[in-house]
């Protein structure tokens, strides 16, 4: 501003200001500091006692030419002016205290001017900021104000006469906003500076006590400090910031679970500035006017440096039984080199494991925004805002979404999808559906299920799996892990991913929930070539995954899905041979098969667990493995719920090899889904043609499952059909006899084709005499044209009248009558 402006327009301005003020000892003061590169008290308040002499003074203030010793100015008026040796009413609580500082230029030092500005507003001192010209910083004036509504900015100097209005009335609190109070539920309004103060009872906040914060909390803001942060962006984020802090409870003399303590910092690639510690400011009204921090952009940004400062933070403050918030805000960009999403997530996770929930607020829309931050906040993408621009972080809702977070005040659980209510678990940002109850599992506790499984997940990373399919695989894996219950007392889940050598992805006690899970299976790495050691991931499985040391229970079925597209390529001969191991070990492997036309049906099949019909998934195209999602599901988890003495009656006089095969896979598979290894089934057998050839009783002391199965292993007898011999059996050697259980329901499952010609007349009253003595009959009639008169005879009912037709799978019927047993 030259000399010229100084005298016409800026004098003018305090002139016109001070010539509508009460210039009087007992109402208004007025002094005077000057600046340009030093600052020099022109008056003091006791100077001038009337308004003209005031006038004068005003009139001879001189110009001091060019420099913005802002700094310098700030410090003068709050040391010198407002002192009570040089007459400053400061032990006068009736009396305000405000500065009105007029500026043309940026100052030379604006982080001691924001220091300045901050001991201010310790002081209750009132900052009313006046820019003009073109060459202006707008965030350090709204900085330096002690609010948004005190602050004013004109293009040209010969503006500057407008603001006298505006001026006066910060000066004399003439907009009297508190008339009419509009502090609601009860609170007390209060104008300090211009500014309307709420102070509200207990239970409310707000800026007008009309919000409520049910919970406190240690909380701490990052703010992105990097050069991709513009100033305008920055003043943005702390006025927000000053939104969030103002839902609040904070009381500095409170520190109860329901109040809220604040740090903050601001981060870049280089380094770290924390401004204030959770002990720092015990008022809302300090932490605000504290958040107009300096903007310093120096370098890239490094979110992992924000992760790191908030885990000492936290160590060296923290409340007991408190919970603790980190809200990183950035514009989404990381340092690649150096931490790498991967990196950047195991931060994250160490973090969360000691309690920190984290919230990320992202500005921009880069597209590497959205999967870092987030993999950072705690159940991903519920608890992660990004918005287009800093000025969207005005709307209500941007401040709701971390507000709602941070005081806990929405229930999630009230409207869920769990399948029992009393499971639903409300946590920040979202809810999650268990612990299930026993028995079941899945995301909304939906599916039948023990749900305590040790996974393993073995993925063929490379070679034949190009980089564009090798999502697939990933995405295959997460469709199941998002399916089940994940917890340390549930299901717990491993990985290995091989080419020419395997390696543990994680471990069965890595990761404790079922986001990290996810969030380790997205972030795996693709080998860009290598063979297929199918062998090295089966022996790695048995030797480390499956391993007390790494996570393995020793009561908890072990189940192994392994996905590959292309058969062994190195130490071809032990594949099978570590398969075998395996399932001497009672690990259930199942083999997912892609583009299985390419395979050695012997190497396949010496891989998979019995019965193999169920473990054994082959997949034509990539694109059809979602498809077989459901099924590896019910593998996996096709736990009864029921105790159950079963018997099978198996007709295996089949006209055709093949017919009397497909008898003995439904057998299998009917044995497998029922939860024989903890005793809660039983299983009896008759096997007969012409007449009974094999038959084991309820207490055959048989208690594994596998052993069972690979005992079913009958040839066809041709010959004729006697029913009612096998009924005998039943009747005479099982029931109410050895091994059957009193308090336990008995089910006979009958699987013949209906056509018996021994005793012909004798089939259905046999099995009226077995269901007349309480045991529910079950009959499955085989082939094309079972005849449907017997069938439904030997049936309880129709309920339990079953088809299995060559058209149909063993796994489909068996599935079929397991869920008339199970559930």
């Amino acid at each position: 501003m030259n000399v010229n402006f100084f005298h016409d327009y800026l004098l003018a301005l305090i002139k016109d200001v001070a010539s509508k003020l009460d210039i009087d000892s007992r109402w208004n003061q007025v002094a005077a500091v000057s600046f340009s590169d030093r600052a020099n008290v022109e008056f003091y308040f006791t100077n001038f006692s009337t308004s003209a002499s005031l006038q004068m003074a005003i009139d001879k203030i001189s110009y001091g030419g060019y420099g913005t010793n802002l700094a310098s100015a700030l410090n003068l008026v709050r040391t010198s002016l407002f002192s009570a040796a040089n007459g400053a009413r400061v032990n006068d609580k009736t009396v305000s205290k405000a500065v009105v500082a007029l500026i043309n230029y940026p100052s030379d030092d604006p982080v001691v001017v924001l220091e300045e500005a901050d001991c201010m507003r310790n002081e209750s001192i009132g900052i009313f900021t006046v820019g003009s010209g073109s060459i202006l910083n707008r965030f350090e004036l709204a900085a330096l104000a002690s609010s948004t509504k005190n602050m004013a900015t004109v293009d040209s100097s010969r503006s500057l006469p407008t603001l006298s209005d505006p001026i006066k009335r910060f000066a004399c609190g003439d907009d009297n906003n508190c008339i009419i109070n509009p502090c609601l539920n009860g609170g007390t309004c209060r104008e300090i500076a211009n500014q309307v103060i709420c102070d509200c009872l207990p239970g409310w906040t707000g800026s007008f006590c009309n919000e409520t914060c049910k919970n406190g909390g240690d909380i701490i803001f990052a703010i992105d400090a990097s050069l991709g942060i513009e100033s305008n962006t920055f003043f943005n984020v702390t006025n927000y910031i000053g939104n969030i802090v103002n839902a609040m409870n904070i009381n500095g003399n409170l520190d109860g679970p329901s109040f809220s303590r604040v740090g903050l910092f601001t981060y870049d690639g280089n380094s770290v500035t924390t401004y204030f510690n959770f002990s720092t400011y015990k008022t809302k009204s300090q932490i605000i006017a504290a958040l107009r921090v300096p903007f310093q952009s120096k370098s890239s940004s490094r979110i992992i440096k924000a992760l790191e400062t908030a885990d000492l933070m936290f160590q060296r403050e923290d409340r007991v039984n408190i919970p603790n918030y980190l809200v990183v805000v950035s514009d989404g960009d990381y340092d690649e080199s150096n931490d790498g999403l991967k990196n950047l997530w195991l931060k994250s996770v160490s973090l969360r494991e000691k309690g920190i929930n984290i919230l990320s607020v992202g500005i921009g829309s880069a597209p590497y925004m959205s999967p870092q931050l987030t993999a950072i906040a705690s159940n991903g993408r519920s608890n992660a805002l990004i918005v287009a621009d800093a000025q969207s972080l005005k709307e209500n809702s941007t401040v709701s979404f971390i507000t709602n977070r941070l005081c806990n005040n929405i229930n999630y659980c009230s409207s869920n999808l769990c399948k029992n209510p009393e499971t639903c678990t409300s946590s920040v940002g979202n809810y999650f559906c268990g612990p299930c109850p026993s028995m079941t599992t899945g995301t909304y506790c939906e599916r039948g299920c023990t749900g305590e499984i040790d996974l393993a997940f073995l993925l063929l990373s490379g070679g034949v799996v190009h980089r564009e399919r090798f999502q697939n695989l990933t995405n295959f894996a997460i469709s199941i892990v998002e399916s089940l219950d994940i917890s340390p007392q549930r299901t717990r889940v491993s990985l290995i991913f091989w080419a020419n050598e395997a390696q543990v992805a994680f471990n069965l006690n890595s990761y404790t929930n079922k986001y990290d899970v996810i969030q380790a299976i997205k972030l795996l790495p693709y080998f860009m070539a290598g063979g297929n050691n199918m062998s090295g991931a089966l022996r790695l499985l048995r030797r480390n995954v499956f391993n007390q040391a790494n996570g393995d229970r020793p009561n908890v079925k072990n189940v192994a899905i392994l996905v590959t597209n292309g058969p062994s390529t190195i130490d071809v001969n032990l594949t099978v041979p570590e398969a075998i191991q395996n399932r001497i070990d009672r690990n259930l492997l199942i083999p997912v098969a892609l583009e299985a036309n390419m395979f050695n049906s012997f190497e396949l099949y010496g891989i998979a667990s019995e019965p193999k019909l169920s473990t054994l998934v082959k997949v034509e195209f990539f694109r059809d493995l979602p498809a077989k999602v459901p099924s590896i599901l019910q593998t996996v988890c096709n736990d009864c719920n029921q105790r159950l003495d079963v018997i099978i009656l198996l007709d295996i006089s089949g006209s055709t090899e093949e017919e009397s095969l497909n008898n003995i896979a439904l057998t299998k598979q009917i044995i497998y889904g029922l939860p024989i290894d903890n005793d809660n089934a039983r299983v009896a057998m008759v096997a007969y043609s012409d007449d009974v050839s094999f038959q084991m009783t309820l207490d055959a002391q048989i208690r594994n499952k596998m052993n069972l199965i690979n005992l079913i292993d009958f040839n066809a007898a041709a010959g004729k059909t006697n029913t009612p011999a096998g009924f005998d059996a039943i009747i005479n050697n099982i029931l109410n006899k050895r091994g059957d259980r009193n308090d336990v329901p008995n089910y006979v499952v009958v699987i013949t084709d209906g056509e018996s010609n021994v005793n012909q007349g004798q089939t259905i009253p046999k099995a009226n005499i077995i269901k007349n003595g309480g045991s529910i009959v079950v009959a499955v009639g085989v082939g094309y044209t079972p005849n449907r008169d017997e069938i439904r005879g030997i049936a309880t009912s129709d309920n339990y009248v079953f088809y299995y037709p060559p058209t149909k799978t063993a796994v489909e019927v068996a599935n079929s009558i397991l869920d008339k047993f199970c559930n």
